[in-house]
Formats: C-alpha cells, sequence, structure tokens
C-alpha cells in the first residue's frame, strides 16, 4: 500500500520535505553568510598587518628592504605558522621567518599605491595561503615596494568547516523537533477523524444508532448529513415493512376467498376445477410469501445497528416449533453461548431459524442439535443438524433450488430453505447443505 494511503503518512512526509528543503535552504545561506564574515575578518586582519609593515619597512641605499622593528604578532616569527609577510622591492626581497625559505610567487603586475589586491597562492610545505597584497612608496624614494600578508587557507577554511557541522548537527536536531512536533500536531489534529471512524463502527456493529461524539466545525456538517442519512434510512426500512405487512394482509383474504370457492367447487361434485383452483390459489400464496420475504429482507438486509442476541432467540424458536410437533419423539438441543451475537434484523433471523428448525423437527427421528461457533476469521458458523434419512448430494443440489420439494407428501410450500437462503445472503453470509454427525442433514449458516 502506498504511504500516502494515510493521511497522517501524507502529512508527515510533506512537513518533513518542506522542512528538509526550508532547513537545508536556511543552513546554505547560514554558512555563506559566516563564511563571507570571516573573510572580511581575515581581510581585516590582513589590512592591518600590511599597514603595520608599511610603518616599519625602510630602505638601505641600495634599495634593499628593511623593517626598522618586527610586527607584533608573534606567528610571524615561528616558521610555518599560517600567518606569513613579503617585501619585495628592487634590491631585493624581504620575508617573515615564518616563510623560512619559501618565496611567495607573485603573479600580475604592480599594484597601485593605496590599492589592494588578493591572491590565492602556493606558500611554505605544499600549502595553500590566501594573501592581500599592496604597494607602497617610501618618502624621498620612488622605487615602489610589493607587501604582502598571507594566512593558510587552512585556517580560513577551518572555522567555516567547523561552522557547517554546527550547523548540520543543529539543523538535524531541530528537524527531528519538527518531525515529533509535526507528528503529534498531526496526531492530534486527525484524532477527530479516529473517532468519527469508531463511532461509525459502533453503529455498524449495533452498538449506538446515531453519530453523537463532539465533533470540531469543520467536521460538524458531515456528521449531520451522516445522522441525516441514517434516519432517512431508518424511516425508509419502516415504510418497507410497512408495505410488506400491508400487502400480505391485502392479499390474504382473496387468497382465503378463492381456497373456500375451491372447497366448495369440490362439494358440489367439480373436484377436477377444484383442485385446479385450490393449486393455484396455493401457488399463488407461495410466491406471495416468498417475494414479501425476499422485498423485506433486501429493505432490511445488513441493516445497521441490528444486534441481536443468538441463544435466547434459539432456544425459544426450539421450545416454540417443538410444542407444534410435540406428537414427534424427538429430543431437541440448543448449545451456543450466552456472549454470541448475529448483527441481523431479528424478524429476518427468526424467520431464517424458524424455516430450519422446522424442517430439522419434519425429518428427525430422534434428535436436533442447534449450535453455533465462532470463527477465527470473523462471524459466526450457526448449525441445525438431525439425525434423519439425510440426503444425497444430488438430492441436496436439487432442493436448494427455490420452491423444489423431495417429498409432496410432507406439509410446507417447499420455499423455506429458499427463503431462508435468500436472507442469509442479502447479509452477506451463505447457507450450505451436507451430512450430519448425527447421520441425517446438517444446514450451516455463516454470517
Amino acid at each position: 500500500m502506498s504511504v500516502f494511503a494515510s493521511l497522517r503518512a501524507r502529512f508527515l512526509v510533506i512537513v518533513a520535505l518542506i522542512s528538509l528543503l526550508a532547513l537545508a535552504a536556511a543552513g546554505l545561506v547560514l554558512i555563506e553568510l559566516f563564511r563571507g564574515e570571516v573573510e572580511r575578518q581575515v581581510e581585516s586582519r590582513l589590512s592591518g598587518h600590511l599597514r603595520e609593515l608599511a610603518l616599519f619597512l625602510e630602505a638601505d641605499a641600495e634599495g634593499q628592504p628593511v623593517l626598522k622593528d618586527d610586527p607584533h604578532d608573534p606567528r610571524f616569527a615561528r616558521p610555518y605558522s599560517g600567518l606569513y609577510w613579503q617585501v619585495t622591492g628592487s634590491g631585493g626581497t624581504l620575508r617573515s621567518r615564518s616563510l623560512w625559505d619559501h618565496v611567495l610567487p607573485l603573479d600580475g603586475g604592480l599594484v597601485k599605491p593605496g590599492e589592494f589586491r588578493q591572491h590565492r597562492l602556493a606558500g611554505p610545505n605544499s600549502s595553500s595561503v590566501h594573501g592581500l597584497e599592496t604597494a607602497i612608496t617610501l618618502t624621498g624614494d620612488e622605487r615602489p615596494y610589493r607587501l604582502v600578508v598571507a594566512v593558510a587557507v587552512a585556517d580560513l577554511e577551518g572555522p567555516v568547516a567547523e561552522f557547517r557541522w554546527i550547523v548540520v548537527l543543529a539543523f538535524n536536531v531541530v528537524l527531528i523537533v519538527l518531525l515529533v512536533g509535526s507528528g503529534i500536531a498531526v496526531w492530534l489534529g486527525l484524532g477527530p477523524l479516529d473517532r468519527l471512524r469508531d463511532e461509525l463502527v459502533q453503529i455498524r456493529a449495533g452498538e449506538s444508532r446515531r453519530l453523537a461524539g463532539v465533533m470540531p466545525s469543520e467536521l460538524r456538517p458531515l456528521v449531520d448529513d451522516l445522522n441525516r442519512l441514517l434516519v432517512e434510512r431508518d424511516a425508509s426500512i419502516e415504510r418497507a415493512r410497512a408495505q410488506a405487512g400491508n400487502l400480505a394482509h391485502a392479499l390474504k383474504t382473496p387468497l382465503a376467498i378463492i381456497a373456500n370457492e375451491a372447497a366448495d367447487m369440490a362439494r358440489a361434485g367439480d373436484a377436477e376445477r377444484a383442485a385446479t383452483v385450490s393449486e393455484a390459489a396455493r401457488n399463488a400464496e407461495r410466491s406471495v410469501t416468498h417475494h414479501l420475504a425476499r422485498a423485506r429482507a433486501a429493505a432490511l438486509g445488513g441493516e445497521l445497528g441490528s444486534v441481536v442476541a443468538l441463544a435466547p432467540l434459539a432456544e425459544r424458536l426450539v421450545r416454540t416449533v417443538a410444542t407444534l410437533h410435540s406428537e414427534n419423539p424427538v429430543k431437541a438441543s440448543c448449545e451456543i453461548d450466552a456472549s454470541v451475537t448475529v448483527r441481523m434484523d431479528p424478524e429476518d433471523l427468526t424467520e431464517v431459524l424458524g424455516n430450519l428448525v422446522e424442517n430439522a423437527f419434519v425429518w428427525a427421528k430422534t434428535r436436533i442439535e442447534v449450535t453455533a461457533t465462532e470463527v477465527p476469521q470473523g462471524g459466526i458458523v450457526i448449525t441445525i443438524a438431525d439425525d434423519g434419512p439425510g440426503l444425497s448430494p444430488e438430492e441436496i443440489e436439487r432442493v436448494s433450488r427455490r420452491g423444489e420439494r423431495l417429498d409432496e407428501s410432507s406439509p410446507g410450500t417447499g420455499l423455506g430453505l429458499s427463503i431462508a437462503r435468500e436472507l442469509v445472503e442479502l447479509y452477506g453470509g451463505t447457507l450450505e447443505l451436507r451430512r450430519s454427525d448425527l447421520g441425517g442433514l446438517a444446514v450451516s449458516i455463516r454470517i
């Protein structure tokens, strides 16, 4: 997954890049400013040394330059100290002891008196020096003298390099502080989105019906719109329920009348027509029952906020169906942990389990087991197993078709299993038939 799939990662990457670029630019500017300041200070010191040399400079009768006093900086007297001076005249060259036997090679022509020229020269011991040159003439002497004072480039670059490392270290610390601070700010700033997600999860899990948390003003319109959608959805579900119920009641009376007419026809001796009308009425009732259940399930399927405790509902269903089949010597057990819940509309869950438990009582010989287990991948598996005759693979495939029945002598419409399957699938689940450990049929629902 791309790092930009996360808002937090996206913000932190952007902040890190901007901070890095800004700090790098600031560091370069600071280093160059420091370098310029160092160069100005070095040039100022070199200018001072040149003035000192000019003050002490004299010449003998042959034009040989001499100093009436030694420069005050002790480094001029220490060999290879990194600070050097040199005076060149028509009568020869005079240089500091720090140069030892090295002569600074001066390129270019003579500088005009009072002007300055900077040099990068070859110094002693293969070193490089930064020199400042000027020219003067002595009183009563027209001959020019070239004065050069130089400092080792290493002495010039050393402070700059040291300052560069200080800047890099300091800016790294600043960058880390900025990233940590930005991370905290992003984490706190996006905290309301986490709370919004948690509340949506609670609604999805059925623990809440509305978004009720205190949200920032930027998220308040979104929260209000989501709550309005939830209200409208609940209203739509209620309308679907009411319409399904009204349609069922509206069709119940005409179908009952048709059935009564068919019975009257049979009593009047028209058995063939009575059977035709009665079968058509039963088919109409089956289709109405099936499509009403499917329409209601489509409206309620996956309904947010519908969480049902499975154990009491299943136990109540088993007791009710067992009462209806009290003539059968069937022992039914319901082994479901009290903590198991199902995210499903209670009416839909009742219809699914009712159809399957009813079918198990019809075919079981002596025993029925209703169990539920949680699966590691998420969800639960509800199993209704009996010790009846069971079904072969071919029969399982056939009975899975809507309305198919293997035994027309048993009561029912043949739509119970089909309705149960469609209801389960509308909630994203699956329904499977297999042979049970009791020897009969096991129907497993995974939701």
